[in-house]
């Protein structure tokens, strides 16, 4: 759902920049969806990746193929940016080239499939799945880059990996914890707090560690949308190199 509202939104603004020749502002508003698609889509996989056992337990009746779930939720990281890079592409004027991205990706998925679901059963199709759709994301990556210069993180890239790889080993300790301590009330109330402990903590954590490792900074706020903006400012405080400007914070 956020993938396709991100491109429906992005498409006429990039395709009206680039008929208009105005690549700074091709180069910005591509940036701008590709970020947030990746930044507000992350906690989302979080939760579901990291939580998978916890969240599989509170919907079914056993937490059974927990890790399916999980490598299924951790790929959707890879099909927001490919379809956000897809809008973008289009709105370049380059829908050949996104379409043939697409149409190898699947024929990679097919192939690998074929070759690692008899070896490892439904994990083989779900990385199989996974692959199709980092394929489709990096190449749709390069050629973007060539065409507008655009960096959807650019030097930011070690500071984002920092922050999901800090909450994804604190969010396993809580799950792993909450579990442990809440197993006496029975029923599903362990699984249920577990999830609910693991969101508040994403929801907390994952602004603040943005901007601490200077992921978000001050001078990208005034480009995002006014509600994501009234989100963020309170968290600018953590940002990396000071307080943001008066004007921005």
């Amino acid at each position: 759902m956020l993938a396709i509202a991100l491109s429906q939104s992005i498409l006429p603004v990039l395709s009206a920049a680039y008929a208009s020749g105005d690549r700074s502002r091709v180069e910005k508003q591509a940036t701008l969806a590709l970020r947030i698609g990746i930044f507000s889509g992350m906690p989302l996989v979080l939760l579901m990746t990291v939580g998978a056992h916890a969240v599989n337990g509170s919907l079914f009746s056993t937490p059974d193929a927990s890790l399916i779930v999980g490598m299924l939720a951790g790929g959707t990281i890879f099909q927001i940016t490919m379809m956000t890079s897809n809008s973008i592409l289009y709105g370049l004027g380059q829908q050949r080239l996104a379409m043939k991205h697409t149409l190898v990706g699947i024929f990679i998925k097919l192939v690998l499939s074929l070759i690692l679901t008899p070896l490892f059963g439904v994990y083989g199709l779900v990385t199989a799945t996974a692959l199709c759709f980092m394929f489709a994301t990096m190449t749709n990556m390069m050629s973007i880059r060539k065409r507008a210069g655009v960096r959807a993180l650019g030097d930011r890239w070690t500071g984002f990996a920092a922050t999901v790889l800090i909450l994804s080993a604190a969010g396993g300790a809580l799950v792993y914890a909450v579990l442990h301590l809440a197993a006496p009330l029975g029923w599903k109330w362990p699984y249920l707090l577990a999830t609910g402990a693991l969101g508040l903590l994403i929801c907390a954590v994952y602004p603040v560690l943005l901007t601490a490792f200077g992921v978000l900074r001050a001078d990208d706020l005034e480009s995002y949308p006014a509600r994501i903006r009234r989100v963020l400012r309170p968290f600018l405080r953590f940002a990396r190199g000071g307080r943001a400007t008066k004007g921005t914070a």
